[in-house]
Parts: C-alpha cells; sequence; structure tokens
C-alpha cells in the first residue's frame, strides 16, 4: 500500500515547480529540523497498537463540517470532499482514522492539501521515513522521504498535527526515549513467556555412561537420546535407556513474568496513550468514556480543527465566517436514559430543534423539523409580574 501511495504522490508532484537547489536545512531557536519517523517498534507492540487503533476508530467517528458564519454548508463541494472523499482513495473515516494513527505512532502527522487551479480537490496524509525541515528566502518547505520515493513540498501546503510539542520548536517530541524502554521490557515479557513454555515440555539432564565408551559411540548414543526423547514431536515424557547408561534429570524452573508484572508493563502503554484497559477492550461505562472522549477525542477535534480551517482558508476568509469544525454528533455514547433526559431538559428551552432532538434517538428527519420549540412555562423575569397578576410597568 505504501509503494501504491508513493505512485500517487509522483503522480501528484511529477508536474510541482521545482524549487531551487540551494534550499538550507532550517534551524530554528531550538531542536533540528530534521526527524525520523520510527513507527514500526511502537506499532508492532501488539498492546500499542490497540491504544492507537482505539483511540483512532473513535477520532474517525467525528465529522468534518464546513462551516459559515456557524451555518453549516452540507450542498458545497468542500464539504463533499470533507464529509465523504478527501481523496479517490479514502473515505473521510479512513482519512481522520489514519490521520490519528499517524499522529499517535509518530507524534507528528502530516496531511498535503492538494490543489488545483486554486481549488482544493484532495486531502492526502503523509505516511514517510524522513522528514526534513528547509527555508528559502524566509519560505519554509518540507522534505519527506518514503522507501524509495522522495518530495518536497512548500510548508504552507500541510497540515502539521504535534503531539508531546515540548523539547522541538516544530516537530512533537520523538518517542524513542521514552517508549524504547516499554518495547524492551514487552519484548522479555514476551520471551520469558516463549522460554518458559519451551523448558516445561523438555527433559533435561545428564547422560552419564555406567562404563569405559568410546567418543564416536558416546556421541551416537546421545544424539540418538535427543532425537528420541527430547524432540518436541515426543509429547509422552518417558525415556527408556540400557543399564550402559544412567540418566541424571536437572530440573530448571523456568523464571515467568507473573501477572502483577505484566500489569505493570500493559499500564505504562496505557498512561502513555491516555487511555484506560476499559476503554481498549469496549467495556467502558458511560462516565469511563465521557472521561476518555474529554481527555484524548476532544482535544484532536479542536487540534485538527484549527490547524485544517488555517490551512485551508486565508486570514479574510476565516475573519468573514469560514471555519472547519470536527463534530461528535454521531459519537453517540450517551445511555438512552441520559439522550431523553437531555431532550426533556434542553428542548423546552430552545436549545434543541425537532430534528436536532431526532437524531440524538437515533430517528431520521421530518418536514420541518428543523424549528426550535420553546415551553410557555418560562417567561422573561422582567416580565414575571405582569404575566402572572396581570400588573405593567405603567401601573
Amino acid at each position: 500500500m505504501q509503494l501504491g501511495f508513493n505512485r500517487i504522490f509522483k503522480n501528484i508532484f511529477g508536474g510541482f515547480k521545482s524549487i531551487a537547489h540551494n534550499l538550507q536545512s532550517a534551524f530554528l531557536l531550538n531542536g533540528v529540523p530534521y526527524f525520523t519517523n520510527a513507527t514500526e517498534n511502537v506499532y508492532d507492540i501488539a498492546l500499542a497498537r490497540s491504544c492507537i487503533h482505539t483511540i483512532a476508530t473513535h477520532c474517525a467517528k467525528l465529522q468534518m463540517k464546513y462551516m459559515k458564519n456557524d451555518v453549516f454548508q452540507d450542498s458545497s463541494d468542500l464539504q463533499y470532499l470533507l464529509g465523504t472523499r478527501p481523496n479517490p482513495y479514502m473515505s473521510a473515516f479512513d482519512f481522520v482514522y489514519k490521520t490519528a494513527s499517524l499522529l499517535y505512532s509518530s507524534n507528528n502527522a502530516f496531511v498535503y492539501c492538494h490543489s488545483e487551479n486554486g481549488k482544493l480537490v484532495g486531502l492526502y496524509p503523509i505516511s514517510y521515513k524522513n522528514f526534513e525541515l528547509l527555508e528559502y528566502q524566509n519560505n519554509f518547505y518540507a522534505r519527506f522521504r518514503c522507501n524509495n520515493f522522495e518530495f518536497v513540498v512548500p510548508y504552507e501546503e500541510l497540515i502539521h498535527l504535534r503531539r508531546h510539542f515540548n523539547e522541538d520548536d516544530f516537530t512533537g517530541s520523538s518517542q524513542a526515549s521514552v517508549l524504547n524502554p516499554v518495547i524492551k521490557l514487552n519484548d522479555s515479557v514476551t520471551e520469558s513467556i516463549v522460554n518458559g513454555v519451551r523448558s516445561s515440555n523438555k527433559i533435561q539432564g545428564l547422560l552419564k555412561a555406567s562404563a569405559l565408551v568410546q567418543p564416536d559411540e558416546l556421541k551416537k548414543k546421545k544424539d540418538e537420546f535427543v532425537k528420541d526423547y527430547l524432540d518436541i514431536s515426543n509429547v509422552g515424557g518417558i525415556a527408556v535407556i540400557d543399564n550402559k547408561f544412567d540418566f541424571q534429570q536437572i530440573k530448571l524452573e523456568p523464571v515467568v513474568i507473573d501477572d502483577k508484572q505484566m500489569q505493570a508493563v500493559a499500564n505504562d502503554l496505557f498512561r502513555y496513550y491516555n487511555v484506560s484497559e476499559n476503554i481498549v477492550q469496549s467495556k467502558y461505562s458511560e462516565s469511563e468514556f465521557n472521561a476518555f472522549y474529554n481527555s484524548s477525542i476532544e482535544p484532536f477535534a479542536i487540534q485538527f480543527s484549527l490547524e485544517i480551517t488555517a490551512k485551508l482558508f486565508t486570514a479574510k476568509e476565516i475573519k468573514a465566517g469560514n471555519k472547519v469544525i470536527l463534530s461528535a454528533e454521531r459519537m453517540g455514547f450517551a445511555s438512552m436514559d441520559t439522550r431523553v433526559k437531555a431532550i426533556q431538559t434542553l428542548m423546552p428551552l430552545g436549545i434543541f430543534s425537532i430534528n436536532e432532538s431526532r437524531k440524538m434517538v437515533e430517528l431520521p428527519d421530518i418536514k420541518n423539523g428543523n424549528k426550535h420549540i420553546i415551553s410557555l412555562n418560562y417567561v422573561d423575569l422582567d416580565k414575571a409580574n405582569e404575566y402572572q397578576v396581570g400588573e405593567s410597568k405603567n401601573e
């Protein structure tokens, strides 16, 4: 798949205007302009991949919406691109999933905004091996290396999401130094379990000759004994030898990681990705998911909304009310009781329209359902006396 996207980017950048050869590395106040994306070790840990997958899946439920003066532009070309097909090879769900997955795998995610004749025609998440920040005439450029292909694009055409944005002025902090101990510990735990299983299925000991035996015969008897009784296919656990040899078994107790130590390794990853075990295993309560949403999903939605708005619109367009938001309408993590209570409380105040209330209980829209209704039991505080006793201010 990576090679396929390399061909895609080659087609996109094949006619890209060549940039001057005297591009220089852009050294900012702190940090270096070169970033290596070492995601393989992290993504190859089953629990780490589960954490990343959980976060990315719930982020992908967010709905990208093009808003103008807080009005949803549902019939615009831009909304079709954002909400249905960001590029010819990805659905909106896949696009957000991949972007979130790249962010949590490497702390840096890049999305290329591909325009033709001044019109946005595609958004492409970039899977890269190395990234380098370059500068020429006070403009920044990014050089990406993907397998056997590299390309350079203006940084202003990239949506750049960062996580653990601390030590470097430009990129999110590398995960290597933080996760390497966890990776090594995880490998040790796995190796300990495998070795423990192997050791428990083996007969180990000394084969002692009761009389003088020639070295060739001794080696032959040893090989025969190993073949007959120490081979993995021997599941009986019984060995038979003649009186020329005496077998003395050596019992080795394999060191196996216990449940508490294994849980400690898991907790390190849960804390790093800011998720809980119940969230990863999809057995969370409503309150647990609310905490997960507030700590992981909502920050991603805010960060992505601000960055994509800044890269798709000019400052003048943003001031005129154009923006992209990531809405959580489709997440539906509240229980049915909670949704009904919210409708009963907020709909009479005019906060929810009829169709918005129907969406909360997973019912389709109805005609003229965008109206907001309000209870007549509520009145302006300044007019309370007038309504209750018929007195007016003039009286």
